[in-house]
């Protein structure tokens, strides 16, 4: 067990399985060298144990939509240096009563 996720080997494949929900969905987010024929591997046993469920696949447009409606910013498009977390809307993360952060100051 590690800090992100659960060691796996899947596919014949040595990952991390994780849960981390970046899209605020109930999935999870595999992480393993992107090796093409790895990527070929993994891509091809996904879309095998998924077609009985009809999956497809999906683009970036699809996980902005979901970051989205859940309120989670990406750093680099939504957020970065020039935002603080208030400015940007995500006062819901920020919790002054839970002692000194870094910034604190700044943002009061």
């Amino acid at each position: 067990m590690c800090v992100s996720g659960q060691f796996a080997n899947w596919a014949d494949v040595e990952m991390i399985i994780s849960r981390t929900g970046y899209t605020g969905e109930l999935g999870f987010e595999l992480y393993f060298d992107a090796k093409p024929e790895l990527c070929r591997k993994v891509w091809t046993a996904v879309m095998e144990a998924g077609k009985e469920f009809g999956i497809a696949p999906v683009g970036l447009g699809a996980r902005d939509t979901l970051r989205t409606e859940m309120g989670y910013m990406l750093y680099g498009n939504d957020i970065d240096q020039t935002t603080n977390p208030l400015e940007a809307g995500l006062d819901w993360i920020v919790k002054f009563d839970k002692g000194d952060f870094i910034g604190k100051e700044s943002l009061l």
